[in-house]
């Protein structure tokens, strides 16, 4: 009987907590889409919504989380009780620019012979196109 009673009571010692919360802008207050919030200890992870929000689970309060979006600056945060409001830092670092343009082989048999001998030799497939 005691055995029953704390195989089902273990359960309830070990309870995850709900974190919830909105990803912003620190400068313009609006909510950052799809930015991705992890918890690192253990190695999982979610993306907030259109409006910023997400939710995600911890083992205690006080958790640490790692936020981050492309344009803005990586951000730990420690959880807190109830609400979090988590700002991110625009980063003002050049992103390069990538240029798309057609590539100049016409033939798709070329092209799969090219792709076969890279795969072969181990090549970067990059080698197959020309520099902008």
């Amino acid at each position: 009987m005691i055995v029953i009673v704390l195989f089902f009571a273990a359960p309830a010692w070990a309870q995850d907590i709900l974190v919830k919360g909105r990803v912003v802008d620190s400068a313009t207050r609006k909510p950052v889409s799809f930015a991705s919030v992890v918890n690192p200890s253990r190695g999982r992870g979610t993306s907030t919504s259109v409006d910023g929000s997400f939710s995600i689970w911890v083992s205690k309060p006080g958790e640490q989380l790692q936020v981050s979006s492309i344009g803005y600056k990586k951000r730990s945060w420690k959880t807190v009780d109830g609400f979090n409001e988590i700002y991110l830092s625009p980063d003002k670092g050049d992103m390069a620019t990538i240029v798309i343009k057609p590539n100049d082989i016409q033939d798709p048999l070329a092209l799969r012979r090219q792709l076969i001998a890279a795969f072969r030799f181990q090549k970067p497939l990059s080698s197959l196109y020309q520099s902008a």
